[in-house]
């Protein structure tokens, strides 16, 4: 800002430069969980594909009799945030951040031993892609307190005002965790057979401070805790302004079986763009297909349909539904068929073909293939005009789908003389009262004419 006075002629002085940052609010997308009884592996679905810049955060729990439980093997793509762990107890806190998307599954291992394992899930919108994470914290102890307060931990105090605080809590012991502290929500809470119960919780936060909370536990035996905090998305310079918006829609395109075709997507918005495309008709999620790419190439067998959901850190926008329709080349079923008439008469001639339509036809006069005499209408069956010589006649067929084009056969239309009946003579006679009757033909004149096909013949 510049502060002009006209007091005693004319000064001004200009304020220090204020910036302003957007902040896009953290929200939690999806929750999913899962428990193992003596297994290796532990494998949680998700409620529905992720979304492509989001971040994923695990919590996994586990416990082994007596014995430390080994370190946790998580997914490709998933970093180490935090772990705590006491004899025969171990929690961590895992973070995918600006995953890919389209992901439906993470399967988690413990080192090949047969323990009881939770594995809790959540996706978040609104937090920073690259260097989410930012402060963590760990607490643990052999035995619950006797008021059965159980800790988290605290974190150093944050680096950013707005950021996302997750936290998770385990004992060995098959009970529950309730009322959790320092505004804190519990986000879910499992128990697997009788020395396994693991709860998450979180809190969106807009100050900073050291970061962490408690809760109850009806226990006394061991316990860990472990706390992150994730920044939210600060949109800067190069962050998010606006959320994404479609410019150009993929559109549908017909191709021949065996094909590629490229599907695109045109957006504007704010920030980094991310592309989840989908096989299936918006806003289906069922079927995750390609790349983070704005393009997606595909060669699919019969029709299907694809649409993309464009997102950044401000929010997302879906694509229309855009169908990729698989075409036959066209061909000919049924030939036109070759015909025989008289002078002065017509003929009808008719094709069937087959492939994907729609169908365009043109008929032409010639051989098959010869263009220049083109004839008819745009129909499967063509009525040539009177003949008196022969011609031969071939359709073109065109696949409204495809574009590919079918040649027929020609169809030969033979004309041929027609003969004309002439009386050639004519004789009678008469009997009365007789038991036979003859009469003569006249005795036949050579130089008689005869008239054949119009053309004037003289026997002899």
């Amino acid at each position: 800002m510049r502060i002009t006075s006209t007091c005693n002629g004319t000064r001004s002085i200009d304020s220090v430069t204020a910036q302003v940052n957007i902040i896009t609010e953290i929200t939690r997308r999806q929750t999913a969980s899962e428990v193992a009884e003596s297994q290796l592996t532990i494998t949680t679905n998700w409620a529905r594909p992720t979304r492509a810049g989001t971040l994923l955060v695990a919590v996994i729990s586990a416990s082994r009799q007596f014995t430390p439980v080994a370190n946790f093997s998580p997914p490709a793509g998933w970093q180490h945030a935090e772990t705590s762990e006491w004899t025969g107890l171990k929690t961590s806190i895992y973070y995918y951040p600006n995953n890919p998307g389209g992901r439906t599954s993470e399967t988690f291992s413990d080192g090949g031993f047969y323990d009881e394992m939770v594995l809790q899930l959540f996706e978040y919108v609104g937090v920073q892609t690259s260097g989410a994470l930012d402060k963590t914290g760990a607490n643990g102890g052999n035995a619950v307190p006797a008021d059965h307060i159980v800790s988290t931990g605290f974190t150093p105090t944050t680096t950013r005002a707005n950021e996302l605080v997750v936290t998770g809590l385990s004992v060995y012991d098959d009970t529950e965790f309730s009322d959790p502290d320092n505004l804190f929500v519990e986000t879910s809470d499992r128990t697997i057979g009788w020395d396994l119960t693991a709860a998450t919780h979180q809190r969106v936060v807009n100050f900073v401070s050291p970061w962490g909370h408690q809760a109850f536990v009806n226990t006394n035996k061991q316990f860990v805790g472990v706390v992150a905090t994730f920044k939210q998305a600060d949109l800067l310079p190069g962050g998010c302004t606006a959320p994404p918006a479609i410019t150009v829609q993929p559109a549908s395109q017909s191709i021949t079986a065996g094909a590629s075709t490229t599907l695109t997507v045109s957006a504007t918005g704010g920030g980094t763009l991310a592309y989840q495309w989908y096989q299936g008709g918006a806003p289906s999620r069922l079927n995750p297909v390609g790349t983070n790419s704005n393009s997606l190439t595909v060669t699919p067998p019969s029709p299907v349909n694809y649409w993309v959901d464009v997102t950044n850190a401000c929010g997302n926008a879906p694509s229309n539904t855009a169908t990729v329709t698989v075409c036959t080349p066209p061909s000919i079923a049924t030939q036109p068929a070759s015909q025989t008439i008289g002078t002065g008469g017509w003929a009808t001639l008719t094709v069937s073909p087959a492939g994907s339509g729609p169908y365009t036809f043109q008929w032409y006069e010639g051989a098959s293939g010869t263009t220049t005499t083109p004839v008819g209408t745009n129909s499967n069956s063509f009525t040539t005009p009177v003949l008196n010589a022969t011609k031969s006649y071939w359709v073109k067929v065109t696949s409204g789908c495809s574009g590919g084009t079918a040649n027929s056969n020609a169809a030969t239309i033979t004309v041929t003389a027609n003969a004309e009946i002439v009386r050639r003579q004519l004789a009678a006679n008469v009997a009365n009262s007789q038991q036979s009757i003859t009469t003569n033909w006249t005795p036949v004149d050579r130089h008689v004419t005869l008239r054949r096909a119009s053309s004037w013949l003289r026997p002899g």
